[in-house]
């Protein structure tokens, strides 16, 4: 088999009830599914973009949109299934298992991607460092209708990493975010994330790394190297942040931003995650939903997640470890007391054990993902 030997811009279409007699439709069709790898063999041309085939031994009639020269062979995946079998040739640049990855997720998730769209992704997913992570991200950019570029990737695979609490001194430059009253315009407002992740902090303990580094006796250097490592990763963070807050069109609007916070006297930056249900006429104040993720010293990866209606406040904590969930679970009264503090009428505090605890990023792409999805319907 050559598979260098064939056209890979080839996009197939197999209509069902256009095959050989010989071939039962049942049993071809059934032994077929998304994201399945086949090789085609091209046996010959039986008109203007029309060719006999042989599918994993099953003879078929198929359209091309590009030539296929008779006597090839291509291996493809399986992209749909419905009125038509649709196929797309895996180039040599392509990891088959990543192509066989993707279109998977592109079914399940209902997203419509070109072969050209899926080709990007499967190579830069081979190349990233979260192959994974890029397939999800290829999928948020086609969902949204943003360009599908490298850059725009390895941003949105970044942001979905959980990354280490910073002490960010460009944070400085915009000022921390102040405790407020839900009342306000802020609804769940940053302040009250603030003030719990200060309590997980302190649960935390004297460990947690926050120092910018200034206190180092080359702190000039450091912080001079920092800077200049500073600028690719600002920028990158930026690019995120922008995609992040394209809307995807559903009753649900989200936001994603950098804020800066003052923890235990300390000014550090987390990436935070906003959902809140469209303003109508019916509600006064639409329900709410505020998250974040950190990693801690002796915590696990912790997230804070804090649902609000009107006054009424929610707060669910999870973490990765099980001596975390202990922890934090005996630091849920005085959570309590000082989110009563702030006004709130708390209806719930409580913590849970959790295997994956994704970054504010991810929690907005795989929002948009399951929108509209097999993974909602059910």
């Amino acid at each position: 088999m050559s598979v260098g030997a064939v056209n890979h811009g080839v996009s197939l279409q197999f209509r069902q009830n256009n095959i050989a007699a010989a071939v039962d439709l049942g049993t071809t069709t059934e032994d077929l599914a998304v994201g399945q790898l086949v090789e085609v063999t091209v046996i010959d041309q039986s008109g203007d973009g029309r060719y006999s085939v042989r599918i994993n031994g099953q003879l078929r009639s198929a359209n091309s949109s590009t030539p296929l020269h008779p006597g090839s062979t291509v291996l493809a995946v399986v992209t749909g299934l419905g009125d038509r079998l649709e196929l797309r040739a895996v180039t040599q640049a392509e990891d088959p298992a990543l192509a066989q990855a993707l279109a998977a997720l592109a079914a399940r998730y209902r997203i419509d991607l070109s072969a050209a769209s899926q080709r990007e992704i499967v190579v830069a997913a081979a190349a990233g460092e979260s192959a994974l992570a890029t397939l999800r991200a290829g999928l948020y950019l086609n969902k949204v209708g943003a360009d599908i570029t490298p850059a725009a990737l390895i941003a949105l695979v970044a942001a979905q990493q959980v990354p280490p609490l910073r002490n960010d001194a460009a944070a400085s430059d915009r000022g921390a975010i102040v405790i407020t009253n839900p009342n306000t315009s802020t609804g769940t407002g940053p302040a009250t994330l603030g003030q719990l992740l200060e309590r997980v902090m302190a649960q935390d303990g004297p460990s947690a790394d926050v120092s910018s580094g200034f206190g180092d006796p080359n702190s000039r250097n450091s912080h001079q190297e920092k800077q200049g490592q500073r600028q690719p990763e600002e920028s990158q963070r930026g690019l995120s942040q922008e995609l992040l807050n394209l809307s995807d069109g559903g009753a649900l609007s989200y936001r994603y931003a950098s804020l800066p916070l003052l923890v235990a006297g300390k000014l550090v930056e987390l990436d935070m995650a906003l959902f809140q249900h469209k303003p109508s006429t019916s509600t006064a104040g639409p329900p709410q939903r505020l998250v974040m993720s950190l990693n801690t010293s002796r915590l696990g990866t912790v997230r804070i997640a804090a649902q609000s209606l009107h006054s009424n406040l929610n707060v669910t904590l999870t973490s990765t470890s099980e001596r975390g969930v202990a922890v934090l679970t005996a630091s849920l009264g005085p959570m309590r007391e000082r989110l009563k503090a702030l006004g709130w009428q708390v209806d719930g505090v409580r913590c849970q054990l959790g295997s994956d605890v994704p970054s504010a990023g991810r929690e907005i792409i795989d929002h948009v993902l399951t929108t509209g999805s097999l993974d909602r319907a059910l």
